[in-house]
């Protein structure tokens, strides 16, 4: 597989990674991703790891190593730090929200919304279903028929907060 070299494929692979290898370190992992094409320097991949919310670990056979707690199989759980990224990361990348119904509209910088949609499935947010992204707008699906207009407010206050 052939991985584009931006931050988003670079922490996908790293996540892929960890989920098919025993990784002890992070010299290990940096190795990891030179097979696969990225020449990362050590404090990337600590900002990275910092960012998935990955911790080091005892497997089942007492060795150490690097994993990513998962709630869900699709998100990884809050405790793991996404929420907090959300929080921090909203005033960049977020530049309007709007709502209606059961739906929440996020609006971004071009090419931004993928990214933006990403982390709002990781952060596991009460009520949401899950995230279609464009170019620049994430369109976020609730449960109820009022869950958007929470959703927009909440994502709103992160922007303001960090403003």
């Amino acid at each position: 597989m052939k991985y584009a070299e931006s931050r988003t494929a670079r922490q996908h692979l790293i996540q892929e990674v960890l989920a098919n290898k025993t990784i002890a370190s992070q010299n290990e992992l940096l190795v990891e991703l030179k097979k696969k094409g990225f020449e990362v320097t050590q404090t990337t991949l600590s900002r990275d790891l910092d960012d998935l919310g990955a911790i080091k670990s005892d497997d089942n056979n007492g060795q150490v190593k690097y994993s990513i707690p998962v709630s869900d199989p699709d998100r990884i759980s809050d405790s793991g730090g996404a929420r907090n990224r959300l929080e921090k990361l909203a005033s960049d990348l977020v530049v309007g929200v709007d709502h209606s119904a059961n739906l929440a509209v996020i609006h971004t910088p071009a090419g931004a919304a993928q990214f933006v949609a990403s982390i709002v499935d990781h952060a596991a947010l009460e009520n949401v279903i899950g995230t279609i992204a464009g170019d620049n707008t994430v369109l976020v699906i609730t449960k109820g028929l009022k869950d958007g207009e929470s959703v927009a407010r909440q994502i709103w206050e992160y922007v303001q907060f960090r403003r």
